[in-house]
């Protein structure tokens, strides 16, 4: 016959096995688990950098539909001007726009045959200002000559 102690060191012995079995499964299981956790919050990752690319381009178009509507308008309110009233408006809105109604904004227009630029309209902060560059300055013989703009800095 077997012995108690036998018995019961067979049932810890058993215990221990059916304990390290479970611990060890329930390790699988939990590496099994983070690697599919690892993968869905990659693939949330880059749900989440699509969403935000998909974001930026919807907003970039809606942008280019301002602009373009804006351009548009644009041209229909100009296409039935003349030159005078054209001139006018463009000085008078980039002297609000760039110029915030400070210093002065001179529009040359070039003669076609001689090539030379023609002061056709000004607008200024100062009414009192005398503008003598009437055929232009050094910049923008430069600009006409090379059809290209320019951005000058001040002076230091």
């Amino acid at each position: 016959m077997i012995e108690p102690p036998f018995i019961i060191l067979s049932i810890i012995i058993l215990y221990l096995i059916v304990v390290a079995y479970l611990i060890s499964h329930h390790l699988r299981l939990s590496r099994v688990l983070q690697v599919n956790y690892e993968n869905s919050k990659e693939e949330i990752n880059a749900l989440n950098e699509q969403i935000n690319y998909q974001r930026e381009f919807r907003s970039s178009l809606e942008q280019k539909i301002v602009y373009y509507n804006n351009l548009r308008d644009i041209t229909n309110k100009i296409q039935n001007l003349s030159l005078k009233d054209l001139c006018q408006q463009l000085v008078d809105y980039s002297f609000l726009l760039l110029g915030k109604h400070k210093g002065c904004c001179l529009l040359y227009l070039v003669e076609p045959e001689q090539r030379n630029l023609k002061l056709c309209f000004s607008r200024k902060e100062d009414k009192d200002l005398v503008i003598k560059q009437k055929q232009g300055d050094v910049f923008d013989h430069w600009v006409v000559r090379h059809s290209r703009s320019l951005l000058v800095g001040p002076e230091e």
